[in-house]
């Protein structure tokens, strides 16, 4: 994809998520713009709630995935580094044990997971 291919679906993104005032239906826009620009890709959109007991709670997904539970507790497996490191992360599908993605009712082998945060401020 070209530059200026990347600001246009950036921009269209933008727009369609700002015209949604509620955090799901932005939420699977995201998931789904994500599953779209990587092919073979599914995609996942959590939240962090901080009540008790803190969980990553799942908004949408899009692609070729389920989960068994939407909520993850909070410190456990990719979340949980994804919470300490606080930037985007790839992680390659042969360094990770299976207990690091249990919450993903994966499919398929797993060749690579990225976890990439949207923080206020």
């Amino acid at each position: 994809m070209q530059p200026s291919e990347h600001v246009e679906v950036s921009a269209r993104l933008l727009s369609a998520m700002l015209g949604e005032r509620e955090l799901a239906p932005r939420a699977a826009l995201l998931a789904q713009q994500a599953a779209e620009l990587v092919p073979e890709c599914a995609a996942i959109v959590y939240t962090l709630n901080s009540g008790e007991p803190a969980n990553w709670t799942a908004k949408a997904t899009a692609g070729d995935i389920s989960l068994d539970d939407p909520t993850v507790p909070v410190g456990s497996g990719t979340l949980g580094t994804l919470e300490q490191e606080q930037q985007p992360l790839l992680f390659s599908g042969n360094e990770l044990a299976r207990e690091d993605y249990a919450h993903l009712h994966a499919r398929r082998t797993l060749l690579s997971l990225a976890c990439v945060p949207i923080m206020v401020n």
